[in-house]
């Protein structure tokens, strides 16, 4: 009974050293994300201006899609703003930190590049409007090409997919419906789980 201690004692000892070790290791890490991070941030301040008239913007397409043909109000303004959106600069800059941002084109094209990102952001929204819009009065091919379009330029709107889901299994196109599952496993899409879920459950159910 005595002696009952020692091995409790030894047992906690070696525990508080895990521990320690543990701690340590996870203290170094740190440390040497946090280095990281500052000498990106030095490079990014000292990063040449690119020249960004030479940069390949995306272009919203207008004439590839039949616009004009749903005369509701709401339909008529988010093909407004699309055909407003198409004569800016748009740039996907999706994913990228300020620190990338200004490494890529430049500490002092910032703000312009910031610019042209929320552009972007704004086109993917509304191109996800404007499907909705255009499904509700029975336009599923054309739907389908502006949400093609959407994938194509890298739109990280969750519902652009789910809604080209949605308009496969309504034409019938399961040829393009299992190649947009397989597109969504190759993407980094913020809620890509939640894309891939609903895309196998249509698969099981609506098919």
């Amino acid at each position: 009974m005595g002696s009952f201690p020692f091995p409790f004692l030894t047992i906690f000892l070696i525990g508080i050293v895990i521990l320690s070790i543990k701690l340590r290791s996870s203290e170094k890490k740190q440390e040497e994300k946090m280095e990281r991070f500052w000498e990106k941030e030095k490079q990014a301040k000292a990063a040449p201006d690119k020249d960004l008239s030479t940069i390949q913007y995306v272009v919203f397409p207008v004439d590839d899609f039949n616009m004009g043909e749903i005369f509701d109000t709401d339909t008529e303004l988010i093909e407004e703003s699309l055909i407003t959106l198409s004569k800016t600069r748009m740039l996907n800059i999706n994913g990228m930190t300020n620190t990338d941002i200004r490494l890529e084109y430049g500490a002092s094209n910032l703000d312009e590049v910031a610019e042209y990102g929320e552009n972007f952001s704004k086109m993917t929204m509304l191109i996800c409007d404007y499907a909705k819009s255009l499904m509700e009065h029975d336009k599923y091919e054309e739907a389908t090409k502006v949400l093609e379009y959407g994938m194509r330029v890298g739109s990280d709107i969750s519902s652009n997919y789910t809604l080209l889901g949605d308009c496969y299994v309504k034409t019938k196109d399961m040829a393009s419906f299992d190649n947009l599952i397989a597109e969504v496993e190759k993407m980094s899409l913020p809620r890509k789980k939640r894309v891939s879920d609903y895309l196998l459950e249509l698969k099981n159910t609506g098919v």
